[in-house]
């Protein structure tokens, strides 16, 4: 197991773009091929491991509880770390679990969350 900061990092990474990936037409974000060729070689890149940002820049992140989970054991937390990973991944979203989840330094990661302009929501 990876843990939440690792596995934050890891999606970043995977919705960033790589050197293959089709260009987006800057209004409407679909692609828009240099060549008639152009979207097939970029998602060919892509089945031969490149990357692409298949979610046009943005991620979020969820963080809850499972249904069957032990809370006396097994609680989900949050903190300065989290968001750090966040924003180090490009995450603009964390959804956590309302009255399930352990904020640590709330004040501090509500203000770092704040000022790199990620939401969060407790659900």
């Amino acid at each position: 197991m990876e843990g939440t900061d690792a596995t934050i990092r890891r999606a970043g990474s995977l919705t960033r773009i790589g050197p293959d990936a089709p260009a987006l037409h800057p209004e409407s974000g679909d692609a828009k091929p240099e060549t008639p060729g152009g979207i097939a070689r970029g998602l060919a890149g892509l089945l031969r491991g490149k990357r692409a940002n298949l979610a046009a820049g943005r991620l979020t992140v969820v963080k809850v509880a499972k249904p069957d989970q032990d809370m006396r054991f097994d609680v989900p937390v949050t903190g300065l770390p989290t968001i750090e990973a966040m924003i180090e991944a490009g995450a603009t979203c964390l959804c956590i679990s309302a009255g399930k989840t352990l904020m640590f330094d709330r004040a501090e990661m509500l203000a770092l969350a704040n000022q790199n302009g990620i939401a969060i929501v407790a659900v």
